[in-house]
């Protein structure tokens, strides 16, 4: 199983002036899911991170690191 080793989606979210329920809208997830993401309570699937880093254009490896549990 993976989890976020680190997480750079709050730096992301500062310089880009996005808050998680704009992010949780675009996406279409509960407001929740990104706060918990943020607090690295919840690891996104693959689809989801996916999904935040094409809506900053950047690369999944640059939102997050994830290493084995």
């Amino acid at each position: 199983m993976l989890r976020i080793k680190r997480n750079n989606l709050i730096h992301e979210m500062h310089d880009k002036g996005i808050s998680a329920y704009a992010i949780a809208a675009k996406l279409n997830v509960y407001p929740k899911t990104i706060y918990n993401i943020i607090k690295k309570k919840h690891t996104p699937s693959v689809e989801l991170a996916q999904s935040i880093a094409n809506l900053f254009g950047i690369k999944i490896e640059e939102l997050f690191e994830f290493e084995e549990e």
